[in-house]
Order: structure tokens, then sequence, then C-alpha cells
């Protein structure tokens, strides 16, 4: 690994999770030499998002725009190239388990979504084509992005699965519209939202406009960060019952939480501290995704207690057939410190 793919992967965890990014993709097809996959996952499990870095030398660079933006479509067709290949592994079935950054063994759906993404670094670079077009029907049309702006986006944006969400519909945008100076966005209330999208990915407001309209966008904002800390936390606190890649499972069941379930998951855990601190156990609050996807139970308890997940499922199963069901154990472990613990049970691995 070079030094600016090492600095994505850095960046990465720090708006992706260690868990979700795996970044030693070297393997040996059978009776082949060694290939390497793209220069980084972020393996969400049902949807990937393959990066392909591309950096120019300093002592390369030229302060002429012409000559950088040869270079850059040079190297953008390299890129290219690379993540179709990578693609191909993944939907042959021909990968084995590679590491994530907390050490552990993970593999890559072959039936995932995979989302390709070409970041570049080059300063000198300013106006760039924002999508990589296709040129035959076998081809396909991949975002292209400075680092800066990748940057600026992940701030923006801050959820993985927003981050994936407006990769599909920043890549939709482009190819329908091609190069756009403004753009004007106006919601069934009539609210307004102007953006200029070649600057600053500015197009990522339009997206959260979009999908939960102009005033819900900035009053969740103290929840995504304090939802971000509590994830990256979380491995180090939590307890399972099962396998060792448990804390795993339940990270990927939450990173794929949208805003509106952040906000939600949130609000019930306060209430489940501050139930037990007043010795009031049981259940507090309960959410569950519209198309039964899952149930989330918040329980306040006392040290050490939870409620039995046979008990908890029945209660779920009453209105329909859930596929994952996880318990939140909120306790205080002493006057000062309080705990959570989670506890996932998922139809399809029948873990606890």
């Amino acid at each position: 690994m070079n030094d600016t793919e090492r600095l994505l992967s850095v960046f990465s965890q720090m708006y992706f999770y260690k868990e979700l990014v795996q970044d030693d993709l070297c393997f040996t097809p059978k009776g082949e030499t060694e290939r390497e996959l793209a220069d980084l996952l972020i393996n969400l499990g049902d949807l990937i998002i393959a990066f392909q870095l591309k950096a120019r030398n300093d002592l390369e660079q030229t302060t002429d725009q012409e000559i950088e933006l040869k270079w850059l479509n040079n190297k953008c067709k390299a890129a290219k190239k690379q993540i179709k290949e990578t693609i191909g592994y993944i939907l042959a079935r021909q990968l084995p388990e590679f590491l994530n950054l907390r050490g552990k063994r993970i593999y890559v759906n072959s039936n995932a979504k995979i989302i390709p993404l070409v970041i570049f670094m080059n300063s000198t670079v300013k106006e760039y084509p924002h999508i990589l077009e296709k040129h035959s029907e076998t081809g396909m049309c991949v975002n292209c992005i400075s680092f800066p702006e990748f940057q600026a986006l992940c701030r923006i944006l801050i959820t993985p699965i927003e981050i994936a969400s407006y990769l599909e519909y920043r890549q939709r945008f482009y190819e329908e519209n091609r190069q756009v100076d403004l753009s004007i966005y106006i919601d069934k209330q009539d609210d307004v939202i102007l953006t200029r999208p070649m600057k600053e990915e500015s197009l990522a407001f339009q997206f959260l406009a979009i999908e939960y309209n102009v005033q819900k966008v900035s009053e969740k904002e103290s929840y995504l960060t304090e939802f971000q800390a509590f994830l990256h936390e979380m491995p180090e606190h939590t307890v399972t019952e099962s396998d060792q890649n448990a804390n795993y499972s339940i990270l990927l069941f939450l990173a794929h939480f949208s805003r509106v379930e952040i906000k939600a998951f949130l609000e019930r855990i306060h209430l489940a501290r501050k139930s037990s601190r007043r010795n009031q156990y049981g259940i507090v609050g309960s959410t569950r995704r519209a198309d039964d996807e899952y149930v989330i139970f918040y329980v306040a308890a006392k040290k050490g207690h939870k409620l039995s997940m046979e008990y908890l499922l029945k209660l779920a199963q009453q209105k329909s057939d859930v596929k994952k069901l996880l318990q939140v154990v909120v306790y205080w472990e002493n006057y000062k410190k309080f705990r959570i613990d989670y506890f996932l049970w998922d139809r399809n691995q029948k873990t606890t």
C-alpha cells in the first residue's frame, strides 16, 4: 500500500468504521498469478463501495490544467479497468475472505450491489468530469471525484448508507444532466434549494433535501455525530453471546440506518438510560422498519440483566414475520457509568 492509499484508508476509517473497511485485497486465483482487487472496499454486506485511487506524483505535477487533465483521463481509463475486473471477480465468486481493519476475516458477498468510485489526488485539476462515461454496451459509468471533494461529501452525509445512496444518486444525476453549474430543487411544500453541483459536492445538499425535505436535514445533525461516536466505540464495549464476529453483525446492522432511524434509535436509548437510573426496568420502547426488515426493543435493566430473546421474538411476530430482532439493553455499572449491550437475532443466521 502506498502513501496515498494509506491516506484513503485512514480517512475511510473515520466515516465507515474499521469493521467495514478492507484494504489488503491481494489474492491468487487457482492456476493464476497474484491479483489485486480495487484499492479499498467498503463492505456493508449487501452493498459494496469499490474505491480506485489515482494520485499525481508531486514532482511530476505541473500548473498546466490541460496537461493535468490529460493525466487524469489516462489514469481514469486504467482505474475503470481495474474496478471492472474487481466487479468481475466478485460476481464470479472467486474470492477468499479478506481481513477488515479489526483483523477479522470477512467474505465479499457475490450478490451485493457494487458501487464503483474513482478518487483522484491532483491539486491542479479544478474542473473535471464527475462521471466517467461508458463507451460501449458492455461498459459502465463510474463516479469520479477529487479527494478533497470526497472529504467534503463525507462530512455532509456522515452515515455509510447515506454516502452509498448519494453516490448512486450522483451518478444518475450526471448521466441525465452532464455538467451542471446550478440546480434548483422545489419540494412538495414549495421549499426551494439552490445548489452548485460542480462546487465542493454541494449536490449532496440537494440529495438530502430530496431524501428528507429541506427543513429536516439540519435538525438531525447532532444525532448523527453522536451515533457515529457510538459505532466507533461499540466494538470495544459490546457483549455478545455467539460467534467471534458477532460485533461485526451488529455494527453492520446499525450501519444501514438512515437519519430518521438514527434519531429514533438514540431517543429511545436516552429514555432507557433515564429509566434505568430511576430503577424503572423493562421495555421502554421499540422501533420497526416498515418493510419488517427488523424490530428493535430498548430495555432499561439492572446490571447484567436482559430479556429473553424468545419472549421478544413472540412480541415482534405478533404483527408480522420479522427478519431481524435487536435487543438494546441499557444499565448502570455504577453511579457515573452506564453501559449498552446489544443482542441480535437474525432469521438467516440464527445467532443471538
